[in-house]
């Protein structure tokens, strides 16, 4: 989710792609039945991608949702 405080809407679409694309490279490893619930905040805009894959990683990793 990226509520208007990111930016306005061109900026929000652009933010959730990302999101969506970084955990599409982890989608089959992400264990089943798991809802996911991403909130962006504004430091998100100026982050490259491979930031965000990376953190994403990281949050997967500590919520131990990630099968080997």
């Amino acid at each position: 989710m990226a509520s208007k405080a990111v930016g306005n809407a061109v900026v929000r679409n652009f933010i959730k792609r990302r999101i969506k694309s970084c955990l599409a490279r982890y989608s089959n490893r992400i264990k089943k039945n798991s809802d996911l619930v991403f909130f962006a905040r504004k430091d998100i805009v100026s982050a490259d991608f491979q930031e965000i894959c990376t953190a994403i990683e990281n949050l997967l990793t500590k919520a131990d949702l990630l099968e080997n």
